[in-house]
């Protein structure tokens, strides 16, 4: 559910989001969930740490 919710959040626009309020580990799971449903090479063209 939160993995689909960061890929609409793509869909409308962003570059990325920003996830907070969590600890890594509550995080894990979501993030393995959205690993599995990104498209391949759908942002290969952007930084992978734009800040820095």
């Amino acid at each position: 559910e939160c993995a689909d919710a960061v890929l609409r959040q793509m869909d409308l626009g962003a570059d990325s989001v920003i996830i907070h309020g969590a600890t890594p580990a509550e995080l894990a799971p979501m993030v393995h969930a959205y690993r599995a449903i990104r498209p391949a090479g759908r942002f290969d063209h952007l930084a992978a740490n734009p800040g820095a």
